[in-house]
């Protein structure tokens, strides 16, 4: 089977009503219409303008759900119930489950029970199931064998070889991946969350899968009729998208570490982040040293204030060009905007909470 690499992106009301792309050679988006969590179902008002924006491009638009439902067919079937109408991605498009937190532990077989049925459901329903996750967490607690064996190569899987800005998955001399999650299934490969300056997901296609629910009008350039060699695999690392407002982001814990109430906090465990408390990271009931952790995501959210870092320049809305440092942003406005005082406003993604 001759491989393919169409790149892409995905978003959540984090990328605004017309979204964002990296590069000009972007097909696709695929797009959170909404999800469920421990509190509950909620909805991203940005889906449909998002959709129709993609569509009047001549791009090619899906759909994901933040499915965070452990092994509850109830909490599954609540989700669906919802969302599956309301998608506004064509007949044969991608819907993909978003499996990357609160998963039932000790009980892989529910979880997979739950994953299999809601990923039938999909299909049922007219469109392409896909499941999305990062490699260690769906083996941990999902039989992955099932999974591959209802949907095929259907995975989209997240991989990082660092955080800085990449248009492209990290290659060998031969054309051969350097990072790659490597299990069978794959389909999508999303190979950065820093695809451009202030953070977005990149992705490749390495099927043609998101042409499901759209007539393909010309062939995508080929890379390779063998599968790409794996010389070397990061350790997986958690991706965030959408999160309840009360959640700034999520922290990887990088080492071994104690929490300011002496529990030991392993390494490789990722935690909410619900503020940033005397520089340390508040993980809920508890703080760790913010040295001990990456930050995955920590978007600047609407109504939010404090200090904020740009990794470059940024120009404002006046025409003054700002170097790389600190500020103090006085608001995030609902469009997406952050003010540095004065109205002098800019794209609030270029920024990051200072910790």
């Amino acid at each position: 089977m001759i491989k393919i690499e169409i790149h892409g992106v995905d978003w959540s009301k984090y990328n605004s009503t017309h979204g964002d792309w990296g590069t000009s050679k972007d097909e696709f988006a695929i797009i959170q219409i909404g999800g469920i969590n421990g509190n509950g179902t909620y909805s991203q008002a940005t889906y449909a303008p998002q959709v129709k924006a993609v569509l009047a491009m001549g791009r090619r638009a899906h759909t994901y759900i933040w499915f965070e439902v452990g092994n509850s067919s109830a909490k599954s079937k609540t989700v669906l119930d919802k969302f599956l109408p309301q998608v506004k991605t064509p007949k044969g498009s991608i819907i993909a489950l978003d499996w990357e937190a609160g998963a039932s532990a000790g009980y892989k077989s529910g979880n997979t029970a739950v994953v299999l049925a809601a990923l039938k459901r999909i299909k049922a329903a007219g469109y392409t199931p896909v499941l999305y996750g990062y490699k260690d967490f769906m083996n941990q607690t999902l039989d992955m064998k099932q999974v591959v064996k209802l949907i095929g190569s259907s995975l989209w899987v997240a991989e990082y070889p660092d955080y800085n800005i990449r248009t492209e998955p990290m290659k060998s001399k031969s054309g051969g991946y350097l990072y790659f999650p490597s299990m069978d299934g794959i389909a999508i490969f999303q190979f950065t969350s820093t695809y451009r300056a202030g953070g977005l997901d990149g992705n490749v296609d390495l099927t043609g899968i998101t042409w499901s629910g759209y007539k393909k009008t010309a062939p995508s350039k080929p890379v390779s009729s063998k599968p790409a060699p794996i010389k070397k695999e990061a350790p997986d690392m958690p991706v965030a998208k959408a999160r309840p407002a009360n959640v700034y982001g999520v922290a990887y814990v990088i080492a071994d570490t104690k929490s300011a109430k002496g529990v030991t906090i392993k390494k490789g465990s990722d935690w909410n982040i619900y503020g940033y408390p005397d520089g340390k990271v508040d993980i809920g009931s508890d703080t760790v040293s913010a040295s001990a952790v990456r930050i995955i995501a920590n978007p600047l959210r609407v109504g939010a204030k404090g200090d904020a870092h740009n990794a470059k320049s940024v120009t404002l809305s006046n025409g003054k060009v700002i170097a790389p440092g600190n500020w103090h942003a006085t608001a995030i406005t609902a469009d997406g905007q952050i003010d540095l005082g004065g109205k002098q406003m800019a794209d609030a993604k270029l920024f990051t909470i200072v910790i």
